[in-house]
Order: C-alpha cells, then structure tokens, then sequence
C-alpha cells in the first residue's frame, strides 16, 4: 500500500506524514522547489513536485506501479475571512482551488489506477465549522462542503470495484492557523469542546487506519473534532 498526500507542506500534514511515514510508504504532493527537503530524513516518504493550476502529476503517476493499493488524503486549507459582500471573485476562486480542486486534479489520475487494482481509499478533509458555515468564512465554507457532494458521488460510482471515498470533518486542531486566531477568541472556542482541547495527528491517526482497513465506510462524513 502507498499513501499519497496532497498538501503535504501544512502543518497538520507534516505531523501525519512524520507518524505514518515510519512504516507506510509515502508520496508528498508539494508545489516548490524550495521544499522538497522537508522530508528528507525519512526513507518512506518521497516529495514529489506537482503543479495543480495545470493538472500535471506525471512526476507521481511514475512511481505507481501497476498493483499498488493507493491511498490518497488532502490536507490542502485555505480560508480568506471576509463578509460574503466584502469579498470579490477571485477570493472565491483562489479558496476553491486551494481547497477543491487540489482534491479533484489528483484524483483525475489516481482512480483509474484504483479501478484497475480493484482497490483504494479516498479520504477528504473537510471542517465542522465550514460545513456548519460561520461569520465571514463563506468561500472556505462553500470549498469544503463541495468535497462532501464530491466523495457522495465517487462512493457509489466506484464501490463495485472496492473503492471507498469518505469525508472526515476537523475541528480546531493546533496548527499556525489555530495559532493565527486571537488568543481571547481561542479561548472562548476551547470551552466549546468537551475535552478542552484541539486536536494533533495523533488523533486523526486511529481513523484514517480504520477508514483503510474497512470495505463497508463508504460514503460517510465523519466528525473528528473532541464533540464540537
């Protein structure tokens, strides 16, 4: 089994990669030069250079060998905070592709591998506030509740051939964004969550191991925010 990640370069993707980088092995989908050494004391895990905006992923399809079992997780996020009528077109357009199409670009590619291997596992990254929807957040929102209607789509057009797509749905996890957020406002979040904290990688990595090993999550959309 190889494990390719999309917007390897984030935090959150990091520590991921760095956990499961130990015993899987791992294809980075970055975008600069500049950071195809942020995972070169790991011998799992292979950078490999992508261009999104163009749809270009031979660099990766090279290293897929015929049989592999593939599975592809996004971690790609990009929000541009605003009021629906402060914002412009290309707010909307920059956050889509950021978050969107950095999903179905690869994607494009990878499932008729999956077909072909008679196996994969698809898993998107969405946010409970961006499908709740918030203050100021709507090109975020309307990105990550589009990944919802795409992996419904792609569970029932390839579980015949033992392909799932599945959507977990973050809460606040640490990370520069987290970090980004007010103090006084991380403060009034933090009481909102049960547990009284944000979520690691360690959390995320329980359920991205289920999602792998079961044929019957199909579909589904997942919260994995503490009980938001």
């Amino acid at each position: 089994m190889k494990v390719i990640v999309a917007g390897a370069t984030s935090h959150l993707a990091q520590e991921f990669i760095n956990l499961l980088g130990k015993d899987i092995e791992i294809f980075a989908l970055i975008r600069s030069k500049k950071d195809r050494d942020i995972f070169k004391n790991h011998s799992n895990i292979s950078s490999i250079l992508v261009d999104y905006d163009k749809n270009q992923y031979e660099n990766l399809l090279y290293l897929i060998n015929k049989k592999d079992k593939l599975v592809f997780i996004n971690f790609s996020t990009l929000t541009i905070d605003g009021l629906f009528i402060n914002q412009d077109i290309n707010a909307f357009t920059k956050v889509n592709n950021a978050n969107l199409m950095t999903t179905i670009g690869p994607l494009l590619s990878i499932v008729q591998h999956m077909i072909e291997a008679k196996w994969g596992r698809i898993i998107m990254l969405s946010s409970t506030r961006g499908i709740k929807g918030d203050v100021g957040i709507s090109p975020y929102a309307i990105s990550k509740s589009s990944l919802i209607g795409l992996s419904n789509s792609l569970s029932k057009e390839y579980a015949k051939f033992n392909i799932t797509s599945n959507v977990i749905n973050l809460g606040y996890f640490d990370s520069p964004l987290w970090k980004s957020i007010p103090e006084n406002k991380r403060k009034q979040l933090i009481k909102q969550i049960p547990s009284k904290r944000t979520g690691t990688a360690d959390d995320l990595i329980p359920l991205f191991n289920c999602l792998i090993e079961s044929n019957y999550i199909n579909g589904a959309h997942i919260d994995l925010d503490g009980g938001l």
